[in-house]
């Protein structure tokens, strides 16, 4: 009856430690050749294939030198700048976003300019390049405030420009009120209608405006 009893307790002893070792190994470990040094002013960061390798590339916005930098994953966790990276604009870069905005399935990349309100879009090459899209950057409104929210998707329904033969061009009515300081963006079906609509967040934080797609 003794042994019987001990090696249950053996096991919960040993299974415990176990349990506690396990509680202590840490969940993230640094990757490879870091930090990577992407320059002064970093904001927004996306990860994405933009040379089509299969590896996730890392790209980022840079208020301070007025650039978006590219660089090109390797799998590993380690990054290297991509060719022509990194990308000079003539103003500081409010938001970037990735899409295939000219159906060629390669990633391209949106820029909205932080003192003025228009979209500037650079046609990827594949090989993690960009460059500036014809009649780029595309004025969005007469505004001059600060313009924070982007977001790319296939609609033909705060401003929406659609993408065209000829680029891009306003919808019909945009600009679209959006309620006092709009100030981020997204995107859904919210009264599953199967088509687009549009939650814009103030810039106060008190409320959020709902657009219904038509």
């Amino acid at each position: 009856m003794t042994r019987k009893k001990f090696l249950p307790r053996a096991m919960f002893a040993v299974l415990g430690v176990v349990l506690f070792v396990y509680a202590q190994a840490p969940q993230f470990s640094p990757a490879p050749g870091l930090p990577v040094v992407v320059g002064e002013g970093s904001g927004f960061i996306v990860l994405a294939d933009v040379n089509r390798d299969g590896k996730l590339d890392l790209i980022t916005q840079h208020l301070q030198q007025r650039a978006v930098t590219v660089q090109l994953g390797d799998g590993t966790g380690r990054f290297a700048p991509a060719p022509g990276s990194p990308i000079k604009l003539a103003y500081s870069p409010g938001d970037i976003k990735l899409g295939d905005v000219n159906g060629d399935g390669v990633l391209d990349l949106a820029v909205t300019g932080g003192e003025r309100d228009s979209v500037d879009i650079f046609i990827g090459d594949g090989n993690g390049g960009f460059n500036r899209a014809p009649g780029a950057p595309f004025l969005v409104s007469a505004s001059t405030e600060f313009n924070t929210g982007l977001q790319l998707m296939d609609i033909n329904s705060v401003t929406v420009l659609i993408n065209g033969n000829n680029g891009f061009a306003p919808a019909p009515g945009s600009p679209f009120h959006a309620g006092p300081g709009a100030y981020h963006l997204a995107i859904g079906d919210v009264n599953r209608d199967g088509k687009t609509d549009i939650a814009a967040s103030s810039f106060e934080g008190k409320a959020v405006t709902v657009l219904l797609g038509r």
